[in-house]
């Protein structure tokens, strides 16, 4: 039956009775999958293979046979009652049953089916494929009820109507017809036989050919469900490069069949990922990261090597030989201080490598290296107890700090240079010590000593970390304590102040890390998240941020600020040791014991334009009718222009509420909270006009070529207004109710209003004449819209239904129902054919142009605030409650990625005029631009972008072949 319905074609006579649309789903080849006995049926098949199909599949086929009623050796139903089980589930009871098609094989009961379909037998139209035989289709009458019975099973999965199904089984005739005329008729001449036998093998090398793309089609759909669940875990990077494992390497010469939900899924990698570059190469755990003072470098130290690293691309620019401890870059940049074997340390010059000067005195192993804040001195800390300064130009050895009996833990320079500040572990003390004479000034004591200490960023505080699970702050002139941050329930592992130095981040084997008042000790925020001890923590250069190392493999970024939720950064294989922010606080290092460090984008996403500058809720974003520009208005009174490919701020207009451009995008008219509406030029941000109601204003609206505008008001009426000089044309009375919005038809000549009185009306644009009321909605009217010809007109409602009416005569046409809450938008597609609404019952519903539904977009986990179709028809975006923006395939209604990076419920999602664009507006205050690129485009940037490919161990985890046949990208397996 598979084989079938593989090689199934829709007959042209029979796609000539379709409409466009009807044509196109004909048309499609479809997949499908097979649950096979001799696949393994344990628990991790069914997660990582049947429910992914189940999910995705429109139809369930079931085959009733003597076996698929047998019960499990364990007494428990078998896969196929479980399966039975799990569709209903995923796809609703009443779609999913009406989606299930059963087929009696040889042996089948008709008054017992597997599973549940026992409860609702009387309702199957079973398809009775008993009579099937190896030759049965060389018998007449047993073909033509075969044939029937496979008909019945196409028909319902291509939805045929009624009246068109003899041209189905006319067809299957000739099928049957030509196929024994082949085999009989092939002993009459062997040339006809060899001939007969060589098409034959055509057909079957085309049968194969076509059964190897779709076994790919169906592994780039498991790849591309995997592929979303690692975006949703936060591993961007092993999504992205599993997403191009999916898809061709190069389109115009595919060695695997392209498909749109894997490159839905690698649109939705890329746009989402932050790791930027791998940096390969160490053979041991990598301890140290940091990046040059310019942010152009980046140093890392694992074992006994230090290596140089662009930071632009990743690239390795210099290894230092040597045992290598630790590692510092001179504060211009131009130097390195390595910590080297031979008890000694050298400065390197950071270009060439060239060694300057080698630092002679120590009698142990030195382990800690540093410079001077004015770059001309060496700090070095070694295994001797003892602390040295050195001259930087000459390696001249200036001060010796401490002695064997000290063993000194670490040293670290004041931020004017003047002081040093050590600790220990034996004496249990920190000491303060002056860096030009070596005189000690303050000893800090604590019972059972310190692992760590700093300077506070001016210098007059000191913090300890101590054994006892504390850390303390003191002041840096008398000593004295200041505050005790305690509250840890175990091990301290890092502490370090904020830039400004008003805050200590903790961290700490407890799994947490805690942010405290650097002045009274009070504990501000506990950090929690990393599922193990978490290791190292620091702040970015503005404060603002927090990045977080831990145990469990994993980084995590924290707003401090509340504004954006917490960032997890994957990719390691191993602890994550250490992390450092570049300068401008932009990216982020990570080292690893897994012995790489990687490159972290820690913005707002690599794809990504973000419109940061409202202070409030944004309203409303739309872009400029040439794509340039993008306009929004926020509960905070502005307008504000946007350049659209860079985020920057053009202007910004006071006392605004809600805007709309007219068509040539050279004016914009404005909402105010004063029950005005305004008309400017956008060029200039010069008031045009100024437009009153008696209440306030809820929509504006321009007719299609721009001359007019209609205003919407509490006040229970709209207006219509000429945009040269804002003459009122019309006055359109006659709702009972507040006027909650408006369309021009699309020739201008008619106004379509909808009202909280439960009605839509359309008036006569020039005079304001009713000409229809449109009832029958039970709740308020929303979304009225035009169809692109002007003939029909769409109202939705808060009572769940959507209606198209004629919009000559104001006759219903369509009721259109499924949604099963408050419809909160709609929109026809360009050319008229679909209509797509969103609903407060978390889906998107397709519909046709005569209000039959099409397809649910089922997905997000909110409301779906707003629905649109691309330009081009081909897909739809959605915008919802769950923090999300999706984009949908418009024929099939499958997701084909999730735009994740809003902090808040995402109001509306917006195309640009070229489609290659989507706008979004959330409750975060700041809209993005997301760049859609399609195809080979996508693939070539997703190849740019890879920070790494997957590994051998993850091609073995997905099934894949251990060495590809062309590797993606270029680069092999690791």
């Amino acid at each position: 039956m598979r084989r079938r319905l593989l090689g199934f074609r829709m007959p042209r006579e029979l796609l000539e009775q379709l409409s466009p649309e009807q044509r196109v789903d004909a048309e499609r080849r479809s997949a499908y999958f097979l649950d096979t006995s001799y696949q393994s049926a344990n628990q991790d098949f069914w997660v990582a293979n049947i429910e992914p199909a189940l999910d995705e599949s429109e139809y369930l086929i079931v085959i009733s046979s003597p076996s698929a009623l047998e019960k499990r050796s364990d007494g428990s139903d078998n896969w196929v009652a479980r399966e039975i089980d799990e569709f209903v589930r995923l796809h609703g009871e009443q779609q999913g049953f009406r989606r299930i098609v059963v087929a009696l094989a040889p042996g089948a009961s008709t008054e017992t089916f597997p599973g549940r379909l026992n409860e609702i037998s009387n309702l199957w139209d079973w398809s009775d494929l008993r009579g099937t035989s190896r030759w049965s289709w060389l018998r007449p009458g047993v073909a033509a009820q075969l044939g029937d019975a496979f008909l019945k099973i196409v028909a319902r999965i291509y939805e045929v109507p009624q009246h068109l199904l003899p041209i189905l089984r006319r067809e299957e005739a000739r099928r049957r017809d030509r196929l024994r005329l082949t085999v009989l008729g092939g002993g009459a001449l062997v040339a006809a036989s060899l001939a007969a036998a060589f098409a034959w093998a055509m057909v079957e090398r085309g049968r194969a050919v076509d059964r190897r793309n779709d076994a790919l089609i169906a592994e780039s759909r498991h790849l591309a469900q995997v592929v979303h669940g690692l975006n949703q875990s936060g591993d961007h990077a092993t999504a992205l490069a599993l997403a191009l494992e999916a898809l061709p390497a190069k389109i115009d010469a595919p060695d695997r069949p392209f498909d749109r939900l894997a490159e839905g899924a690698l649109l939705e990698s890329f746009v989402a990922l932050r790791e930027t570059s791998d940096l390969r190469g160490h053979d041991d755990a990598v301890r140290t990261v940091l990046f040059s003072p310019d942010g152009g470098r980046m140093l890392t130290v694992a074992g006994k090597i230090a290596r140089v690293w662009s930071a632009a691309d990743g690239r390795a620019l210099l290894v230092v030989p040597g045992e290598s401890r630790a590692a510092a870059f001179s504060p211009d940049g131009k130097r390195i201080v390595v910590a080297s074997d031979g008890n000694t340390a050298r400065l390197l010059d950071a270009e060439s490598g060239l060694e300057l000067r080698t630092l002679r005195g120590h009698q142990r192993n030195v382990i800690t290296v540093a410079f001077s804040p004015d770059g001309k001195r060496v700090l070095t800390t070694s295994d001797d107890g003892t602390a040295r300064v050195w001259e930087a130009a000459t390696g001249r050895e200036l001060v010796v700090l401490g002695g064997k009996q000290m063993d000194l833990s670490g040293a670290t320079f004041s931020p004017d240079g003047t002081r040093i500040l050590t600790w220990t572990l034996i004496d249990k003390t920190a000491r303060l010590w002056d860096a030009g004479n070596g005189r000690e000034l303050l000893v800090l004591r604590a019972e059972k000593g310190f692992s760590n200490a700093a300077f506070s960023p001016e210098g007059e505080r000191l913090l300890t970390v101590g054994y006892d699970r504390t850390v303390r702050v003191w002041d840096a002139s008398s000593g004295n304590q200041l505050s005790l941050l305690s509250g840890h329930e175990e091990g301290i592992e890092s502490a370090a102040f904020s830039p400004n130095g008003r805050l200590v981040l903790t961290t700490s084997q407890d799994k947490t890390a805690r942010i405290w008042d650097a002045i009274n000790g009070e504990e501000l925020s506990v950090l929690r998240g990393h599922d193990s001890g978490v290791l190292s923590g620091t702040f970015s250069p503005d404060g603002l941020r927090v990045l977080t190392t831990s145990l469990d493999k994993t980084a995590r970024l924290w707003d401090l600020s509340g504004d954006s939720a917490t960032i997890v950064l994957r990719g390691h294989d191993h602890v994550v040791w250490t992390a450092a922010f570049s300068p401008d606080g932009r990216r982020a290092i990570t080292g690893s014991y897994d012995r790489t460090a990687r490159v972290w984008d820690v913005g707002d996403g690599r794809e990504q334009v973000v419109l940061h500058g409202h202070t409030k809720q944004v309203l409303s974003a739309v872009f400029s009718p040439d794509n340039s520009r993008v306009l929004t208005t926020s509960t905070d009174k502005t307008m504000r222009v946007w350049d659209a490919d860079t985020g920057r701020s053009l202007s910004v207009t006071e006392g605004i509420e809600d805007i709309a451009y007219s068509p040539d995008g050279s004016r914009v008219f404005t909402r105010s909270d004063d029950k005005t509406v305004q008309l400017f030029d956008v060029a200039t941000g010069r008031s045009l006009a100024v437009l009153h109601h008696d209440d306030g204003v809820f929509r504006v609206a321009f007719s299609s070529d721009g001359t007019r505008v209609v205003t919407v008001s509490s006040d229970n009426v709209a207006r219509v207004w000429e945009t040269d000089g804002g003459r009122q044309v019309s006055v359109l009375r006659g709702h009972t109710s507040y006027v909650s919005g408006a369309r021009f038809s699309p020739d201008g000549s008619r106004v379509l209003t909808v009202s909280g009185d439960n009605t839509a009306r359309l008036w006569e644009t020039a005079t304001g004449r009713p000409l229809a009321v449109l009832p029958g909605h039970a709740g308020p009217v929303t979304n009225p819209a035009f169809s692109p010809d002007g003939t029909r007109v769409f109202t939705g409602s808060d009572d769940g239904t959507a209606r198209l009416w004629d919009a000559g005569s104001g006759r219903e046409l369509a009721v259109l129902r499924g949604h099963d809450d408050a419809i909160e938008s709609a929109a026809f597609s360009r050319d008229g054919t679909r209509i797509v609404t969103s609903s407060r019952d978390k889906t998107a519903r397709i519909w046709d142009a005569d209000g039959r539904p099409l397809a649910v977009l089922r997905g997000h986990d909110g409301w779906v605030n707003q629905a649109t179709f691309s330009p081009d028809g081909r897909l739809v975006a959605t915008a919802a409650d769950d923090d999300t923006a999706r984009l949908w395939d418009a024929a099939s209604g499958y997701e084909l990625a999730a735009l994740r990076g809003h902090e808040s419920m995402v109001w509306t999602a917006v195309f640009s005029a070229d489609g290659r664009r989507l706008l979004t507006r959330a409750s975060d205050n700041a809209p993005r631009i997301w760049r859609l690129q399609w195809g080979q485009a996508l693939i070539d940037l997703a190849c740019s972008a890879m920070p790494r490919p997957l590994t051998y161990a993850q091609r073995r985890q997905y099934f894949l072949p251990p060495e590809p046949a062309t590797p993606r990208c270029g680069v092999k397996p690791w």
